[in-house]
C-alpha cells in the first residue's frame, strides 16, 4: 500500500503543471523543458535517483540505486524507469526485462481546458494544502502537505524537488540535490530492443473534478 500512495502521489504532482496536451505527444508534464536533476534518498532506503528528460517531460528517464538494511540484511537494488508518451516501462537492468503499463497522464488531460486547475483540484480532493515556499538545490519550488498521503512534497515548474512520506513508522526522503537545465542525450529515452516486455493492467483511475 506505501508503494502504491507514493506513485499515487508522484502521478498527481505530474498532473499539476500539464499543459494542454499535443496531439502527437500527449500532455506536457513540467514547465522546463529539457533537464537533469539528481536526488539523494533516506529514511529507510539510502540512495540515489537521477531523472533526466526532455520535450517538457513527455520523455523522461529515471534511475534509481537503492540500498535498504533489515536486520541483518541488506537489500541492493537498481531501477531503471523509462516515461513515453503512451507508455511507462520499468526496468531491471540485472533479468533485462520491463514492465509495461499505459501513461495514464494522457487519459488524464484528455477533454481538460484547464489542465494545471485540474492537477490542483486532485490535490486539494486529497485534502492537500499549499503551506509555503522552499529553497531546493538552487531553486524555489511550492511546498505542499497532503495528509491523506502521509506526505510532503515540495514542487518547482511541475517538478518534484523532494519527498517525505511517513506511514506505519516508516519514512522515505526523497530530496534534489543538483538541478540543471539544458538538453539531454536523446539516445537515453530509447528503449532497448533486447529486453522482454511484459504488459501491465493501467494504473486505476484517479478521483478528478
Amino acid at each position: 500500500m506505501r508503494q502504491f500512495q507514493t506513485g499515487l502521489a508522484a502521478i498527481v504532482v505530474a498532473a499539476v503543471s500539464c499543459p494542454l496536451a499535443n496531439a502527437d505527444d500527449g500532455p506536457a508534464r513540467y514547465n522546463v523543458e529539457a533537464a537533469t536533476v539528481v536526488y539523494e534518498l533516506g529514511g529507510i532506503q539510502s540512495g540515489t535517483k537521477t531523472v533526466y528528460w526532455d520535450n517538457y517531460g513527455r520523455r523522461e528517464l529515471a534511475v534509481s540505486k537503492t540500498s535498504i538494511t533489515a536486520g541483518s540484511m541488506t537489500i541492493e537494488r537498481e531501477e531503471i524507469v523509462l516515461t513515453l508518451p503512451d507508455f511507462i516501462y520499468t526496468i531491471d537492468p540485472v533479468a533485462r526485462t520491463a514492465t509495461r503499463v499505459p501513461n495514464p497522464i494522457r487519459d488524464m488531460a484528455q477533454g481538460q481546458p484547464d489542465v494545471v486547475g485540474m492537477g490542483l483540484d486532485i490535490l486539494r480532493n486529497m485534502g492537500g494544502t499549499q503551506t509555503g515556499t522552499e529553497t531546493i538545490a538552487g531553486v524555489t519550488c511550492d511546498v505542499w502537505t497532503v495528509p491523506s498521503l502521509h506526505s510532503t512534497t515540495c514542487i518547482w515548474q511541475g517538478v518534484p524537488l523532494s519527498n517525505e512520506t511517513n506511514m506505519s513508522g516508516m519514512t522515505v526522503t526523497v530530496r534534489a540535490t543538483s538541478v540543471v537545465e539544458g538538453p539531454v542525450d536523446p539516445a537515453l529515452f530509447e528503449l532497448d530492443p533486447a529486453l522482454t516486455v511484459r504488459d501491465m493492467s493501467a494504473m486505476p483511475n484517479l478521483p478528478g473534478r
